[in-house]
């Protein structure tokens, strides 16, 4: 008699049985359910396209597959290397016939609503079909990138099939990217009772399944396996959340710890103790919380150097920067009585540290002293996690974290000095410094803003500048982003009032 993997034996064999978040499950069979042949109507259909994410081994591939079973679609998984999104010329379709290799995207889409199965009778018909896209997040070749994302776009225009991106929750660009054209807009009534459009993602955040599932799948294959746990009762539940904790919530490694506690162990009872020796041998997965989950760990729970460390380590560059983004607003809320004095306080060490760890960064990167990375880390994210933590009363409510600006704000700096260099050729505006010159592009946004034209003609007629000059002044101020400061409407203005060019 063969062995039986015990994952292929207790792997879910309807969406019922599947543990963690129903309502999500629920609202991934609902977006499927719109693409049955009946709903002719493809303008119902809000977005033909849907991103699920969450952690790894949570079960998001799982979940798609058997919601696409029980609503009898056939799962596709594109080869995006074998996918163009270029025209092709006739030369290179001549080619493409012969060897049958790179399709365009558009070829690609009609031959998905093309697919058809021939029945025992000879008749023909219509399979559902639902293209998924997993593990997106570790996607790195451009191409493959550019073709998920063509494919989306051409769904979005025509409706006709579901598109399922799955992701984990580690910080990715094509992810969020996506995220951007997934959007579909929502009519809702406000309070006031008028009519307003709200824009939504459509996404789905897979949670991890709670203690009371997990325990119950432990006793299930206890008894299934006979796996002997604890014979009393209070040891047995102490034991029980010893093993769940033991795999961080993941199934798949919680029924390989079981497998394996019976194959060391077999018919003798699993105490306390052996459990722990257990643990010793077994080291726990290594996480990727992501960049946001990294920082949220880091903000609302220090929990010793060793852990802030290893969250430091999954994106070095980027995480110290993401603290160094969001702690001011995590002090404020959630510390909320807090006085003011006390908050400056912890602004002050936290500050310090910060600005220890941006010494030691630029240390690290002139002289390529890699082994002072730990010690980056240590400034950055360990007393930083210290310092923000070690007032009691802490809230720990859940927050939404902004995006590192600090990347953005380098290329802002090299940008804004080129501007200032090019505007100080003037021979009127050579000692002009960079604070005037923002006082200079406030001035002039505000005159814009109120249609002054007369007086920014007076203003600006002595300098000679052309239009693009004065453009490029105003962008120095970055208090407002704005892409272009002056509108089409402004600059046939001004051209005509100061008889300039371009």
């Amino acid at each position: 008699m063969t062995h039986q993997n015990w994952l292929d034996k207790y792997k879910p064999q309807k969406s019922s049985d599947f543990l963690g978040d129903k309502y999500n499950i629920n609202q991934i069979d609902k977006f499927i359910k719109q693409f049955y042949v009946k709903n002719k109507k493809q303008l119902t259909i809000k977005n033909p396209n849907i991103i699920i994410t969450g952690t790894n081994g949570i079960g998001k591939t799982t979940i798609v597959d058997l919601i696409l079973k029980e609503n009898d679609f056939e799962k596709i998984i594109p080869d995006l290397s074998k996918i163009s999104i270029t025209r092709k010329t006739k030369k290179k379709k001549i080619i493409e016939k012969d060897n049958g290799s790179v399709i365009t995207i558009k070829t690609y889409y009609n031959s998905l609503l093309r697919r058809k199965n021939i029945l025992m009778v000879g008749e023909q018909t219509t399979v559902k079909i639902a293209v998924v896209l997993d593990n997106v997040s570790n996607i790195s070749n451009p191409k493959e990138k550019e073709a998920i994302k063509s494919l989306i776009k051409l769904n979005n225009k025509f409706k006709r099939i579901p598109i399922i991106i799955i992701a984990n929750v580690k910080h990715s660009k094509i992810v969020n990217e996506i995220r951007k054209m997934v959007i579909f807009v929502e009519k809702n009534i406000n309070e006031e009772g008028k009519k307003e459009n709200m824009k939504k993602i459509n996404e789905i955040v897979m949670k991890s399944p709670n203690i009371n599932e997990l325990e119950t799948l432990i006793k299930k294959v206890c008894i299934t396996e006979k796996l002997k746990l604890l014979p009393t009762k209070s040891d047995e539940e102490d034991l029980y959340i010893e093993i769940i904790e033991h795999s961080q919530y993941d199934v798949r490694r919680l029924i390989n710890i079981l497998e394996e506690l019976k194959n060391i162990y077999d018919d003798v009872e699993i105490t306390l103790d052996k459990l722990n020796l257990y643990k010793i041998t077994a080291k726990k997965k290594d996480i990727d919380p992501g960049i946001y989950e990294a920082t949220r760990s880091l903000l609302n729970d220090y929990s010793g150097i060793d852990s802030a460390i290893s969250l430091y380590s999954e994106e070095r560059a980027t995480i110290p920067l993401m603290v160094h983004e969001n702690y001011p607003l995590n002090l404020r809320q959630q510390y909320p009585k807090m006085n003011a004095i006390d908050q400056i306080n912890i602004i002050f060490d936290v500050s310090k540290s910060i600005s220890e760890s941006d010494k030691v960064d630029g240390l690290i990167y002139s002289n390529q002293c890699w082994s002072l990375q730990s010690v980056h880390g240590f400034y950055s994210c360990v007393l930083t996690s210290y310092h923000i933590n070690k007032v009691s009363g802490k809230m720990r409510n859940k927050e939404i974290y902004k995006y590192t600006q600090d990347y953005n704000k380098t290329s802002i700096m090299k940008i804004n000095n080129k501007a200032i260099r090019n505007a100080q050729e003037h021979q009127l505006l050579k000692t002009v410094s960079i604070y005037d010159f923002l006082y200079i592009a406030s001035i002039l946004r505000i005159l814009f803003n109120n249609k002054r034209y007369d007086m920014l003609c007076e203003l600006l007629k002595p300098y000679n500048l052309t239009l693009k000059k004065i453009e490029s002044i105003i962008k120095i101020d970055k208090i407002k982003n704005k892409k272009s400061p002056l509108t089409g409407k402004q600059k046939t203005i001004m051209k005509e009032k100061l008889g300039i060019s371009e």
